[in-house]
């Protein structure tokens, strides 16, 4: 029985993170092929394709990375150019780039933040908070529903 188990277990780390969404378009697409013109079965369908929106709300999705690669980006070109001409860049310009770049990541913590944080929670010994684990799990969720759009568009 042990050896059967652990067949399986084998088998769960080969899965796609997006499996339940496969399991679930698949139990969707049964219930549409044997009750075509059932309310049960179109209410099935609805709710399923609502319980997916709701899973990736746009905020969710974090565009701190491309937004600080962008800010630094354009910094660093002027820097590069005031210092080809023999000029500056102000102390005030520099500090008012980083300052919005670090509001922008501190509004829009990306997941492995919130993993740094709840590793460090873990080794204090401390619980980790609720606020956090939900925190993780929405934009975890987000990342999937939003690679399982991603994959099956047409």
């Amino acid at each position: 029985m042990l050896s059967s188990y652990k067949a399986q277990l084998s088998k769960l780390s080969d899965f796609s993170p997006l499996s339940a969404y496969y399991y679930g378009d698949n139990l969707v697409y049964t219930a549409q092929q044997l009750w075509p013109d059932s309310v049960d079965q179109k209410e099935l369908t609805s709710l399923w394709q609502k319980q997916r929106q709701s899973k990736s709300p746009p905020e969710l999705i974090s565009d701190s990375y491309i937004y600080t690669q962008n800010n630094i980006s354009t910094l660093l070109k002027e820097i590069n150019e005031a210092d080809s001409k023999d000029k500056y860049v102000t102390v005030g310009r520099i500090r008012n780039v980083l300052l919005d770049t670090q509001k922008h990541l501190r509004d829009d913590v990306p997941v492995e933040e919130i993993l740094r944080i709840m590793e460090q929670q873990k080794l204090q010994g401390t619980t980790i908070s609720p606020q956090i684990r939900q925190q993780m799990d929405l934009k975890l969720q987000a990342l999937i529903n939003r690679y399982y759009q991603l994959e099956n568009k047409n």
